[in-house]
């Protein structure tokens, strides 16, 4: 009996020693939100408001000097290489609360911009940022948007971006 005591105080001591002795590991997790622009086409909403809101659009050609079709001097073509101004990594989205996310060519967010349709007139577009800007909607469907802007003359053609 003395020597199963024994055993027990002895096995106890092993026990708290090695106990005493262990370190435990702590691995911290931080996890970090990043915000995008939702890539989420809402085929549901066929009304100018759905087809222009709540989805990305990225620059696909841009003409200056527009005053309507046929008219105007391309400065810019996806994946073209003869480009005189750079939109490539241009992007934007317009949400229903009437603010819009746009991240110029350098990827900086810029923010504070609002949009509204003006009057009863769902192609006419006011879009506020650094200026002020008239726009009228010439196209505007799934995947296409085009934007005269009246302000500065200049026709922009957008296309979605999944």
């Amino acid at each position: 009996m003395k020597k199963t005591i024994l055993f027990f105080v002895f096995l106890g001591f092993i026990v708290a020693v090695t106990c005493a002795s262990c370190t435990k590991d702590t691995t911290t997790i931080r996890v970090t939100t990043i915000d995008t622009l939702t890539d989420t086409l809402n085929v549901s909403d066929n009304s100018q408001m759905g087809l222009l809101t709540q989805k990305q659009w990225v620059v696909d050609t841009l003409y200056y000097n527009f005053t309507g079709p046929g008219t105007g001097t391309l400065e810019y073509a996806r994946g073209a290489s003869h480009n005189l101004i750079n939109e490539d990594n241009i992007r934007n989205a317009y949400w229903r609360d009437g603010t819009a996310d746009y991240f110029d060519n350098s990827g900086n967010f810029q923010p504070n911009i609002t949009w509204s349709f003006r009057s009863n007139d769902s192609t006419a577009l006011l879009i506020n940022s650094t200026i002020l800007l008239h726009g009228k909607i010439l196209r505007l469907d799934a995947t296409h948007y085009n934007l005269f802007d009246s302000t500065s003359h200049v026709e922009d053609v957008e296309v979605y971006k999944p």
